[in-house]
């Protein structure tokens, strides 16, 4: 490993970089929002449309084609490359959001490297007995960044050392959805990011009725559109289902702009003790829009609770939508809940200083916009700049695009 002469950084993840889930948009925010203070450079799969390399600040981007097929198969041209990029340079933090990759660099480095885990989302479909690694993963992180206190509290029943647990406000995940509040649309019912495993589509569709619904819209990462589409496909409720795909952070803040109520169920019961709040949260409450959470086995957060409305089971909906159409306030009440609840949120710069004195530095960090942390870095059609890509330009995540039917329809916002 190369010399350490400056402050430098390394964020990998096994998943696109930026893509509409809760960990990438976490990563991608925050390697926005650090690359003022420290050399940032990222690791992570590339799909199609992407750029293969992109500057952030005085770091880089670089994305590894995998090849056709599912993200999984591309799991060795992923790990390899990472190893490359981590030899090449002498980083002093890794910062993480799956354990494949945490584990892989826990064994490529040194004692002197801190592996910094955020705990953001589970997904147990990228490889083989993946809660097993994520445990594994979570004991060798030097500390493990958590989303609120009732999550803290589960790591330290699984055993996990309070003083490796970190409660960090989500300002780099949330940066994109501070635009206009989303308008009051109560004849639009929202799913975001579902899981096949919620059942909340299969639930739904046996209600008799929904009051006011005309539309139920699936918002799915592309990554997922398979499992999104069967669910489609599948649909026989008395309104359309629509699906959209987003790529990126940018396209799932449109979606959730178009305005609707959401819905959203708890966080899966197969997970137990390692069970998150639901990805798609922070970013609906951050678009105004009114809230309902099921919270039959698992209470809500007090991070969330009065932002939102609860219901004990799917059932529960149609008492709610029926009290919407009898109240004229019930809609703009949540709604004005969601944008009270987002001005909770921390200023980018107080994130910051937090996060460097995780790194271990301790740094001015002058006042921040979220505008300041959102620009656009410039990119570059090339390969990389390192010689560890593979040449391999084939993507390995479906385009999202497709025919609009009558029952379906998909549509790449990115």
């Amino acid at each position: 490993m190369p010399a350490m002469s400056e402050q430098r950084a390394l964020i990998a993840y096994f998943g696109p970089l930026p893509s509409g889930g809760a960990a990438s948009r976490y990563l991608h925010g925050l390697a926005r929002l650090l690359r003022s203070h420290w050399t940032v450079d990222l690791v992570a799969p590339r799909r199609r449309g992407q750029r293969y390399t992109e500057r952030n600040g005085s770091g880089r981007m670089y994305r590894v084609p995998l090849g056709d097929g599912p993200l999984a198969a591309g799991e060795g041209r992923y790990l390899r490359a990472l190893q490359r990029q981590f030899r090449a340079e002498a980083y002093q933090v890794a910062i993480v959001a799956d354990p494949l990759t945490a584990i892989t660099l826990h064994h490529a480095a040194t004692d002197e490297l801190r592996i910094i885990y955020v705990l953001r989302e589970i997904r147990a479909e990228v490889c083989l007995d993946y809660l097993g690694r994520l445990r594994e993963a979570l004991d060798i992180a030097s500390h493990v960044v958590v989303p609120d206190e009732m999550v803290r509290s589960r790591m330290t029943d699984l055993g996990i050392p309070e003083h490796r647990l970190v409660v960090l406000d989500l300002v780099p995940e949330t940066r994109g959805f501070y635009g206009e509040a989303a308008p009051l649309n109560a004849s639009r019912l929202i799913l975001p990011a579902m899981h096949r495993a919620d059942v909340v589509v299969d639930s739904l569709q046996k209600l008799p009725r929904l009051p006011g619904i005309e539309e139920v819209l699936l918002i799915g990462e592309r990554d997922r559109e398979a499992a999104m589409s069967e669910l489609v496909e599948e649909w026989e409720g008395a309104v359309p289902l629509k699906l959209r795909t987003v790529g990126s952070p940018r396209g799932l803040a449109q979606q959730l702009r178009k305005g609707g109520i959401a819905l959203l169920p708890e966080s899966l019961e197969a997970y137990g003790a390692l069970s998150l709040p639901h990805d798609a949260l922070p970013a609906c409450l951050c678009s105004g829009l009114p809230v309902l959470q099921i919270a039959h086995r698992l209470p809500v957060p007090d991070r969330y609770a009065g932002a939102l409305r609860t219901i004990e089971s799917i059932e529960g909906l149609v008492d709610v939508l029926l009290e919407g159409q009898r109240l004229v306030d019930l809609w703009p009440a949540l709604a004005y809940r969601s944008i009270c609840w987002r001005q909770t949120l921390s200023r980018p710069n107080n994130i910051v200083a937090r996060w460097l004195s995780l790194l271990g530095s301790e740094a001015d960090v002058p006042v921040a916009s979220l505008d300041d942390a959102s620009v656009d870095s410039e990119g570059s059609s090339s390969h990389t700049l390192t010689d560890w890509a593979e040449t391999d330009s084939v993507a390995i995540m479906p385009t999202g695009e497709g025919e609009a039917t009558n029952t379906v329809s998909t549509e790449e916002t990115r």
